[in-house]
């Protein structure tokens, strides 16, 4: 297992599920490193935090995630599972673009901080 830490974009209508009493939640997020096509992460955020997450998020919000990820194969196609430890709504104005960290410039991490929507001591353990 390997830990992942970025942004990514929600790309599909969150999922709240219910296995056995336990709820749990299925995002789709989208990163996009610079010049490739989008990987698709798989995130299952259980109990609490997955029932607040169905109703808070929104396709096109874009997230920070923090957890473990996994790989798997399936038919010749691969998937990543993260199991997060964080997950926090960045921003909620639809997005048409997605970034990891490096694609944000100081200017636009400063923005983020003055805007309060994460405070500097998160963009450094990112940065």
């Amino acid at each position: 297992m390997a830990r992942f830490i970025g942004f990514g974009k929600i790309g599909r209508k969150p999922e709240l599920k219910t296995k056995g009493k336990s709820p749990y939640c299925l995002l789709a997020i989208a990163i996009q490193p610079e010049k490739s096509d989008p990987i698709w992460l798989r995130v299952t955020m259980w109990g609490t935090k997955g029932k607040v997450m169905a109703g808070e998020a929104k396709v096109g919000y874009i997230v920070y995630v923090d957890g473990l990820i996994t790989a798997s194969e399936y038919n010749g196609q691969k998937f990543f599972n993260l199991k997060p430890d964080i997950i926090q709504i960045i921003s909620k104005e639809p997005q048409a673009i997605c970034t990891v960290p490096g694609d944000l410039s100081a200017k636009e991490r400063d923005q983020l901080v003055n805007e309060e929507r994460v405070s500097s001591e998160e963009l450094h353990t990112v940065f």
